[in-house]
């Protein structure tokens, strides 16, 4: 998986979120606002899908584990609170980002793989207060399973040298030890 550095914006979107273990609450939550655009004919806008995993699964037990599948809110589209359909934005920010083609199943190994052996290897660290996110690039209704393509989006920290941040030569900063 070739991996890239990207900044991305905060997007405005609809969302259903689904609790639960990922196995169970990814289907829910997709099932839900699909079936919810296309029951108002509103999929024909075409709008990015987004997978926003709030929850790191070894961590949190599992019937608390958030996952949010998102649309982008574009013209034509509005909130149904009685839907569970709410508006909320993604978070933006430095992302490590790979592409992966394919059936879905391969979305977990791929963000195993870039949080842990890839990470390490940049000498990277993930900034654990934003979600990792998907961004699903095709309609699977519409699209051969083998030329699905996610974009698997993994929060980056960066902290910024001091010096360059503020345009200062080395003995004009005073840094707190």
């Amino acid at each position: 998986m070739r991996i890239r550095f990207v900044y991305l914006r905060p997007t405005p979107v609809l969302h259903y979120r689904a609790i639960g273990p990922y196995e169970r609450s990814v289907k829910e939550a997709w099932g839900a606002i699909l079936g919810w655009l296309d029951a108002r004919d509103l999929r024909k806008f075409g709008p990015r899908a987004f997978g926003v995993i709030h929850d790191h699964a070894r961590s949190t037990d599992p019937m608390a584990l958030r996952y949010d599948a998102c649309v982008e809110l574009v013209p034509g589209l509005s909130a149904a609170p009685e839907c569970g359909i709410v508006r909320k934005v993604t978070p933006g920010g430095a992302y490590a980002q790979g592409c992966l083609q394919g059936c879905y199943d391969q979305i977990s190994d791929g963000f195993r793989y870039m949080c842990s052996q890839w990470a390490e290897a940049e000498n990277l660290r993930i900034d654990t207060s934003r979600p990792l996110m998907e961004i699903y690039l095709n309609d699977p209704a519409k699209t051969p399973r083998d030329e699905w393509l996610t974009q698997l989006c993994v929060p980056i920290r960066t902290e910024p040298d001091p010096r360059k941040l503020l345009h200062v030569r080395d003995e004009e900063l005073e840094l707190d030890s």
